[in-house]
């Protein structure tokens, strides 16, 4: 039986990050599925990020001053007009028909919100430019390994904007507050690229207020919450 290719919207946000989206928009369009909207968000870049963009087919290019990846991801599910959507960072890329693995998911299992695959960690070298791969998969609450029916955003929200760290944790955390069904597959999707530059590594410094800022909103929602969500939390979002 032929599998519909539902409509996915792809939304990548990015910030300075000339070296590697062209290759990662490719990642996208290699994916050989038929119905992909492709909407790159352009978070203020002050380096030639835009100009590369800019020359870009095939897909909706947005851009605003920089506000953070979850004001630019929110911008782009303003736009999106997918069945599915599903988030990938500038500088990671997927395993080819990935895309077609978690829409075939979905599509069988209309009880399934969110369906969410394997992570593999990556570093490239320097001067050989040569790609290391870590051996071990794991899962993660990453937005790059879970496709999740658009419908989603409408029962729990968007993102919070006032999260510069830790806002796919929040937003999962809220999923699984609401009881949203969410399922693993044991097959290796998203790439994960491991580098000084990376939103994480620079905003170490702010973690500290960011996890503290992430209990509070937790514990906000838990006072006025009147039932207990199914299973524990830890084994929704994943641990490494």
């Amino acid at each position: 039986m032929t599998h519909i290719h539902k409509k996915i919207s792809v939304i990548i946000p990015v910030y300075n990050g000339e070296q590697f989206i062209e290759k990662t928009i490719q990642n996208v369009l290699n994916q050989n599925y038929s119905s992909i909207e492709l909407i790159v968000v352009d978070d203020g870049s002050t380096d030639s990020t835009a100009n590369i963009l800019k020359k870009q087919k095939n897909i909706l290019y947005l851009y605003q001053s920089n506000k953070g990846p979850s004001s630019a991801r929110n911008l782009g599910l303003q736009h999106a007009k997918g069945e599915f959507i599903i988030f990938l960072d500038s500088d990671d890329y997927w395993e080819d028909a990935s895309l077609l693995t978690l829409s075939k998911y979905l599509t069988e299992h209309q009880d399934v919100q969110i369906i969410d695959g394997k992570i593999r960690d990556f570093n490239q070298n320097n001067d050989t430019n040569e790609l290391n791969f870590s051996s071990e998969t794991y899962y993660m609450c990453n937005l790059g390994s879970c496709l999740i029916r658009s419908e989603v955003f409408q029962i729990i929200g968007n993102f919070e904007e006032q999260l510069f760290w830790g806002e796919d944790v929040d937003w999962y955390t809220r999923a699984w507050e609401n009881n949203i069904r969410k399922e693993r597959i044991d097959t290796l999707i998203l790439n994960y690229r491991k580098h000084s530059n990376s939103l994480t590594n620079t905003t170490i410094n702010n973690n500290q207020h960011f996890r503290l800022l992430l209990f509070k909103l937790k514990l906000d929602r838990a006072k006025k919450r009147n039932y207990i969500p199914n299973g524990l939390l830890i084994e929704y979002i994943g641990e490494k």
